[in-house]
């Protein structure tokens, strides 16, 4: 049964990786949109709220920093300039 909805999934485009056809307001008019909220800024989070109006929901992202990126940032100080990026890899001990 999972198998078949993942397909199922995958063939209407609701998930996957990589291109997808762009739709426009699958969901009828701007009432019945549904409302998502996304917590942070990062990466992650802006793709998803992109791909999510792509297929007609109305998106909220939510970030607690001044800045969006996430851990992806430019560093300076001292006339030194350092780009940071997802290398941080946490939970794995």
């Amino acid at each position: 049964l999972a198998r078949k909805i993942v397909l199922y999934l995958e063939r209407y485009g609701f998930i996957n990786f990589g291109v997808f056809k762009r739709i426009t307001n699958p969901l009828g008019n701007k009432k019945d949109q549904p409302r998502v909220i996304i917590i942070g800024a990062g990466i992650a989070g802006i793709i998803a709220a992109r791909q999510l109006q792509y297929f007609g929901f109305e998106t909220i992202v939510l970030e607690g920093r001044n800045r969006v990126g996430g851990r992806i940032a430019t560093f300076r100080k001292n006339g030194y300039t350092a780009d940071l990026g997802a290398m941080v890899v946490t939970g794995l001990g």
